[in-house]
């Protein structure tokens, strides 16, 4: 990645459904997401500076928003029913800087840094809810004027975060202004769920979950 670039992963699914029966209306928002981000000073280099730092940074800078809504209306005295489901999988997150083993690294009158530094977030700029950023969200919404009417919705978050700084065997690191290795990650997640169900001649049901 190219420093001070981010990835961006948005997901949108909407359906609806309107019959004088059974109205159904159903969606799924996915999000399945592999990201790698790695700097690194390779075995056995020789990487020196006579005036300033040396710095092996890696940065994984990643904006995730998923939503999805369902919606069923049944005019008569039928069945309504509203499903979505929102999720992200976040199946690989691995963020590296290292200094290779054998590695020779020299900073004259500056220091040695390794550090990475991983980001997830809601995904800016793009408020579902007043000045709320979401990550996930689903709603499922279902009305019926005599039949009963189901509302459901869920929404998942699952992340896996890898998060290495290191220095190999072997490797000789000399700074006049000191050695840094340095891991960090920052991870922001705002998840939602609702479900309405309205019926006026029999049940009406409303689910919704949310996991992370």
């Amino acid at each position: 990645m190219v420093s001070g670039e981010k990835n961006t992963f948005v997901a949108r699914a909407l359906s609806g459904g309107v019959a004088k029966n059974t109205a159904v209306g159903g969606s799924v928002a996915l999000n399945y997401i592999d990201v790698e981000t790695t700097a690194s000073i390779g075995a056995n280099a020789h990487v020196s500076s006579t005036s300033g730092d040396i710095d092996v940074a890696a940065e994984s800078r990643n904006e995730i928003q998923n939503v999805s809504g369902g919606a069923a209306l049944s005019t008569s005295n039928g069945t309504g029913v509203g499903v979505a489901v929102s999720i992200n999988i976040l199946n690989k997150l691995d963020t590296e800087a290292n200094v290779g083993h054998g590695a020779v690294v020299t900073a004259t009158g500056g220091s040695v840094t390794s550090r990475r530094t991983p980001r997830s977030s809601p995904r800016p700029n793009a408020a579902i809810i007043g000045n709320v950023k979401i990550t996930s969200f689903a709603a499922g919404v279902a009305a019926s004027s005599g039949g009963a009417a189901i509302g459901g919705s869920s929404s998942i978050d699952v992340y896996f975060v890898d998060t290495h700084a290191f220095v190999e065997h072997d490797a000789h690191i000399t700074a006049d202004q000191g050695v840094t290795v340095s891991a960090q990650d920052a991870i922001t997640l705002f998840s939602a769920a609702g479900g309405i169900g309205a019926s006026s001649g029999s049940a009406g049901v409303a689910s919704a979950s949310t996991s992370a």
